[in-house]
């Protein structure tokens, strides 16, 4: 259905204004920092206020996008349907939170450029962009204007080894993996003239499943450009690296934002264009799942230090994610977002809590990087220490938290898909990766030392925050209900 210029700019106003909005930052920020009679002030703190009212009105903009669902709009290059929409809220609201949980961090840490606020939602507009994507000309494109946002994101800290290696070295490995994405689409182009998804999968279903090894090739090294910037394993050695060494306010954005855009991306091509011939991938897609999960908790029980453990325990939940994904069915799709919206949700809580954990130390302020910083909590802060415990208990899948029933619902979907190897041995690692949950919780209360610190007043948002994320882990087990009818509606493509 053709849509006129007015239709199509109503349809995607929400992203038109967050475009405006940054180049009018960007204006005004660079015309108040440059003048002499203000004794060029800083911005840093003004500029996170201006973005959270930004992303504020943009959350009510996409909101006010469901009477213009299942629409094709700009010649079919994006689509605004459930599945997109419910991402791009989700992701909008995940970028608000995140903000207000780093905001102390930017001054602490002396990252006082307001560049870097346009940056983060530079990355925001461009993980919206790819939610709607429907050409694999936009996707690279969308893929391309998050990837180089996060490349100055990971290596912002200029007077940081540690921060400029991460910046360079996700530079290198995310235009390598563009790469692999680029020769993809341009293998599908050369095969089938076409760029288009809903196109592709006509085309594909004409086929009748004679495909040609030069497809099936084009797929592979599209899925391996999507793995690895999901950090699925073996396209995972990237991510410890650059979560470890990125400032904090910057892996807090890695470790969140992503997962949500790209999942839509993969579900969106796979299942909707590639759909006949992800079947035949769907025991390559188990094997990830599998070593995703094994590398993801071996890996993690050598960690001493909080980011890097996080990053291997983000891999292993990928792997939970490609489990359900290589059902090709519709209950994977359903199965995969649940757990996807459920992870996120948790991870967003674990983080307010972690930047909330400070301490004095000859009078300086420091974040927590090491699991031996976290002994002293369950002394100065109890109710906090109870509150991470929570979380990680829910991502550990212990019950009664919705962490468990994410899990059993994945587990539940590949066995009627009669993956019965992989879920067997995915459940049996899954166990032995307990084990870093619960180390965690023997440093929180059973662990001493003798420097005793000083734990600094928790923020009040990031207080509210991490309280209304562990009360909703305990609510959703009860009545996962509103979770489960919103994935069922937007796994309905």
């Amino acid at each position: 259905m053709e849509y006129n210029s007015f239709k199509n700019m109503l349809i995607v106003l929400p992203e038109f204004y967050l475009g405006t909005s940054i180049l009018t930052m960007v204006i005004f920020g660079s015309a108040v920092i440059a003048d002499r009679k203000k004794n060029f002030p800083l911005l840093s703190d003004s500029m996170i206020t201006v973005a959270l009212l930004v992303l504020t009105f943009e959350t009510v903009l996409l909101c006010d996008q469901k009477l213009v669902l299942d629409t094709v709009f700009f010649s079919n290059t994006f689509i605004q349907d459930p599945l997109s929409l419910v991402t791009k809220i989700i992701l909008v609201i995940s970028t608000i939170v995140c903000l207000v949980i780093t905001k102390n961090y930017i001054n602490h840490q002396k990252l006082t450029s307001f560049e870097y606020i346009l940056i983060v939602l530079l990355s925001v507009e461009g993980l919206l962009l790819l939610s709607s994507t429907y050409d694999l000309i936009s996707i690279y494109l969308a893929i391309e204007l998050q990837s180089l946002s996060f490349y100055a994101m990971a290596g912002y800290k200029k007077n940081s080894t540690f921060s400029t290696e991460s910046g360079l070295k996700y530079f290198i490995l995310g235009s390598i993996s563009s790469g692999f994405l680029l020769l993809g689409f341009s293998y599908i182009y050369g095969f089938t003239g076409l760029t288009n998804l809903e196109d592709l999968s006509v085309f594909i279903f004409q086929l009748n499943g004679d495909t040609s090894v030069f497809l099936s090739l084009a797929i592979i090294f599209v899925l391996t450009g999507i793995f690895f910037k999901l950090a699925a394993a073996p396209f995972h050695l990237w991510s410890p690296d650059i979560y470890e060494g990125s400032p904090t306010i910057s892996t807090v954005f890695f470790a969140v934002l992503p997962k949500l855009s790209l999942t839509v991306l993969l579900v969106r091509m796979v299942y909707f264009s590639f759909n006949s011939i992800a079947i035949s991938f769907s025991e390559l897609f188990s094997f990830i799942a599998l070593i995703s999960v094994f590398i993801g908790s071996l890996g993690a029980l050598k960690q001493r230090k909080v980011k890097s453990l996080i990053a291997y325990s983000s891999i292993s939940h990928v792997g939970f994610l490609i489990l359900a994904f290589s059902t090709v069915s519709f209950e994977g799709i359903h199965s995969m977002l649940f757990y996807l919206f459920i992870y996120v949700f948790t991870s967003l809580g674990i983080w307010s809590i972690l930047m909330s954990v400070n301490f004095k130390k000859y009078y300086l302020l420091k974040s927590t990087k090491h699991l031996s910083d976290l002994t002293f909590l369950s002394t100065t802060n109890p109710m906090l220490a109870l509150l991470f415990s929570t979380a990680f208990f829910s991502l550990a899948g212990i019950p009664p938290l919705i962490g468990f029933y994410s899990k059993a619902i994945v587990f539940l979907c590949s066995i009627e898909s009669s993956i019965f190897l992989f879920t067997t041995l995915i459940v049996l690692i899954s166990v032995i990766s307990t084990f870093y949950y619960l180390r965690i919780i023997k440093t929180l209360y059973f662990e001493k030392t003798k420097n005793l610190k000083l734990c600094i007043t928790i923020d009040y948002s990031k207080s509210i925050i991490s309280t209304i994320v562990v009360i909703g882990l305990l609510i959703l087990f009860i009545n996962p209900n509103l979770v489960t009818l919103v994935c069922y509606k937007i796994s309905l493509l």
